[in-house]
């Protein structure tokens, strides 16, 4: 796992109790909990991931994202989306507005910041996957030599 990622993970798993239950969408099982918590989390894994070239964009749009998640810490949609990318394009609508007449959203208003969005996620999603499947692997590592031990002394 990422270094820089293991304190996102660790808000993560505080928040949820465990990260089993987070591993297919972290960003939007923490989202159904606290909106802002996800943001505060995908904020930091996206300025993390940025590159020099993206830092105004990735800045305006942390800004934004962060007031939007603490003006409305519990919006209704978060519950008609079922994906992480579906949660992040439809924050980014929520942030930059609809696309006009149904189009696909412009370059120039959220979807720059889409790719950023979408690769800092990724990594996230690699590094709940990984501290979930090391939590697992500890957990039945520990249960295996409790029961050797206890059957060799048979």
């Amino acid at each position: 796992m990422d270094a820089d990622l293991r304190p996102l993970v660790a808000v993560i798993h505080d928040a949820l109790g465990d990260l089993q239950s987070a591993q297919a969408q972290p960003l939007l099982t923490l989202a159904r909990k606290s909106l802002p918590q996800s943001v505060a989390v995908l904020s930091d894994a996206l300025i993390q991931s940025a590159s020099d070239h993206d830092a105004d964009r990735v800045a305006a749009f942390v800004a934004s994202a962060q007031a939007y998640a603490e003006a409305n810490p519990n919006p209704a949609w978060v519950a008609t989306v079922t994906t992480d990318p579906q949660f992040l394009n439809r924050l980014v609508t929520e942030i930059t507005g609809p696309p006009p007449s149904g189009l696909v959203q412009p370059l120039g208003a959220g979807g720059s910041i889409v790719n950023a969005l979408s690769s800092a996620a990724a990594k996230l999603k690699n590094a709940v996957t990984s501290a979930a499947n090391a939590a697992l692997d500890r957990t039945g590592d520990f249960a295996s030599t409790k029961f050797l031990a206890w059957s060799g002394g048979r």
